[in-house]
């Protein structure tokens, strides 16, 4: 398996950044922020920020983290019967040990040291879809900024809000809805069946694929040991 920078340097620069802002484009409602550039010199500028952010993760020192951690993609359900790559990251060692039931983890709070080192399940879906899963990689590891510290900022604004939640200062559904006037609306149980009917048919493919996911990567990494 290769780590996210060993792909990430192996990957064509300019399809990644045109994979990128397919999948997030540029946010129009934010223009107002440079008011002096057309649309063509904005997506300009983010294609060169994008570009040397690429070339920064390409060349950073990975941070080896406790636990290995590996990318994988799997099918869901989008709508009707479309379906859709979507990309998980769960550990090895939970993998090994718990096979389908392991969790997967965000990591838009890991440190880009630490991402570029996160490894990539060598999975045939996972391959078909490798620009995709990388230009999400970007993404996320950029959330809070292409910098380093902006991550740091976030982390401490994480340990205040998981504080805070700890010592109770947090309402309830039904607290914020009667301070903001909101009324709740009433229920059609016909219409919730039918809804829960779908919700729930799409949860079981997506978990079905994913298992079928998980189990040939865990083949590969016991036939490796």
């Amino acid at each position: 398996m290769k780590s996210v920078q060993k792909w990430l340097k192996k990957l064509k620069t300019e399809r990644l950044i045109k994979e990128y802002f397919y999948k997030y484009p540029i946010n129009l409602a934010d223009l107002d922020k440079v008011q002096s550039l057309s649309v063509a010199q904005v997506r300009e500028l983010g294609e060169e920020r994008l570009r040397k952010f690429i070339k920064k993760l390409r060349h950073i020192k990975p941070k080896k983290m406790e636990h290995e951690a590996i990318f994988f993609a799997c099918e869901h359900i989008v709508e009707e019967d479309l379906s859709e790559p979507t990309f998980d990251l769960i550990h090895t060692d939970e993998l090994l040990e718990k096979g389908n039931e392991a969790e997967g983890y965000s990591y838009k709070f890991c440190k880009q040291a630490e991402i570029v080192g996160f490894l990539v399940a060598d999975l045939e879906f996972t391959k078909e879809n490798i620009y995709e899963l990388m230009a999400e990689i970007l993404y996320e590891a950029s959330f809070f900024g292409f910098e380093s510290k902006g991550v740091k900022k976030a982390n401490k604004h994480l340990k205040k809000a998981i504080k805070e939640v700890e010592e109770g200062k947090v309402i309830t559904d039904d607290e914020f809805r009667a301070k903001f006037g909101i009324k709740e609306k009433e229920r059609d149980e016909r219409a919730d069946e039918l809804s829960n009917a779908v919700i729930k048919a799409k949860f079981e493919y997506s978990k079905y694929m994913r298992d079928k996911e998980l189990e040939l990567l865990k083949a590969s990494l016991v036939q490796s040991e």
